[in-house]
């Protein structure tokens, strides 16, 4: 699908940028994936998830809306401001309201929504001066999802690396690999600006282990849309036993 000027600036992208937008996912780059063993989930699948929580970057737990006026603007978010939710980052990240057009329409196109103080952009993370983080659970988790932004070429550059992460389990084991790269099933979509080509889609996961830490390296990308899904894990069977011998005890004793 391709969207003219007037229709970009109708969705709060600055009118004077011009952005076409190609979807280019394919049947064959899904079946690619699942070929490879990795299974595909969307934000949709992910948020479904019973117990889920979302996070997008506009607000922090107790401290209300996170408002950055200017474009390009930033400011750095505590590595511990979402652990009343249950993860914390390391190092800690920036939260940026990108100036980038191409990084703010595929925002749109995935799904995130403004704050109203900033009707013409989104937040983001982790900044182009963080390359390197890592997201680690305190609560027992089985699956993930970001919504990702990545250009493929930026002024000209074409040798860029494409955002990768890695899943550990909670003994710091890696579970698997995951490249949002040309062509892979978590790309929804690829938009075009002035020779600068960015894809953008959702890298969903999920795995039978517990998740202790996503450890995420990119080049030029940006991270938006955060969920995962805390699980309930039961109690070992000898616990339970015992919870039940004392409660006939304390009966007993009554």
């Amino acid at each position: 699908m391709i969207y003219e000027r007037s229709e970009i600036a109708m969705i709060c992208i600055a009118s004077q940028t011009r952005i076409a937008a190609v979807v280019v996912t394919t049947a064959a780059a899904i079946a690619s994936q699942a070929a490879a063993g990795v299974a595909v989930y969307d934000h949709a699948e992910i948020a479904g998830l019973a117990g889920s929580i979302g996070v997008d970057f506009e607000s922090t737990p107790g401290d209300g809306d996170i408002s950055i006026a200017v474009r390009g603007g930033s400011m750095t978010l505590p590595h511990d401001a979402y652990s009343p939710l249950g993860f914390t980052f390391s190092p800690a990240v920036k939260v940026v309201h990108d100036g980038y057009n191409p990084f703010r329409f595929a925002q749109f196109l995935e799904g995130a929504v403004p704050t109203f103080t900033q009707q013409d952009g989104f937040n983001a993370i982790p900044s182009s001066e963080v390359d390197m983080f890592s997201i680690a659970f305190s609560v027992p988790v089985r699956s993930f999802g970001l919504m990702v932004a990545t250009a493929r070429v930026y002024s000209g550059d074409t040798d860029i690396q494409e955002p990768t992460f890695r899943v550990y389990d909670e003994n710091d084991q890696m579970i698997e690999t995951l490249s949002f790269s040309e062509g892979s099933a978590f790309v929804n979509g690829t938009l075009s600006d002035a020779g600068d080509v960015v894809d953008h889609g959702f890298m969903g996961f999920s795995s039978s282990a517990l998740i202790g830490r996503i450890e995420i390296e990119k080049e030029q990308a940006i991270f938006d849309e955060f969920v995962f899904a805390p699980v309930q894990i039961p109690a070992p069977a000898g616990a339970a036993l015992m919870s039940l011998a004392g409660l006939g005890l304390a009966r007993r004793r009554r």
